[in-house]
């Protein structure tokens, strides 16, 4: 559900279900499959496994709070859909990936009153960023490694607002993403 939410224009619903997610946690010392809804006790009986519950709610946070996807094989394109601002975070680092495959998307995040800051390492020959913006914030100019860049335009996603682009890179490179408003 909170990935869902994230996707389609909820992104605090979404994050505020994660966050919930965590206090389930922090009581139980595990995520179970199933939960009651009116007391949040675990079900452990019921629904199926209890790994289905933690793998369901890692997706949210890779796909859905941090929006890293793969579309392609071995995050050749990355999708980058973060929505880092719905939480109470002004700087945060997230890293992912296929530990077998010795893959790895390290995302430096930075939120300032004039913008916003991603520092992306990845071996990703493309990345095809959707970026949530802050409510209220006009979105005034992208800079990619310092260099002004075009956008593909501002997308409404149920009342919130993505700036769409496409970088290609080469597979060493960094990606600076510099976001204005």
């Amino acid at each position: 559900m909170a990935k869902a939410a994230f996707k389609n224009g909820f992104e605090e619903y979404g994050y505020d279900i994660i966050k919930r997610m965590k206090e389930l946690y922090k009581k139980d010392k595990a995520i179970y499959f199933l939960y009651n809804r009116k007391t949040a006790e675990n079900q452990e009986s019921g629904g199926g496994p209890s790994a289905w519950g933690a793998a369901a709610i890692l997706n949210a946070i890779d796909e859905g709070l941090a929006g890293i996807e793969d579309l392609d094989v071995k995050y050749n394109i990355l999708g980058f859909s973060p929505r880092f601002i719905v939480t109470e975070y002004k700087q945060l680092r997230y890293i992912t990936g296929y530990e077998k495959s010795n893959i790895t998307i390290d995302i430096n995040y930075e939120l300032k009153e004039c913008g916003m800051l991603y520092e992306i390492k990845a071996s990703s020959s493309v990345i095809k960023a959707h970026i949530l913006l802050p409510k209220n914030k006009k979105f005034e100019k992208l800079l990619v490694n310092g260099k002004n860049f075009k956008t593909s335009g501002i997308e409404a996603v149920g009342e919130s607002n993505y700036i769409n682009f496409t970088f290609e890179k080469n597979n060493a490179e960094n990606v600076k993403i510099e976001i204005y408003f």
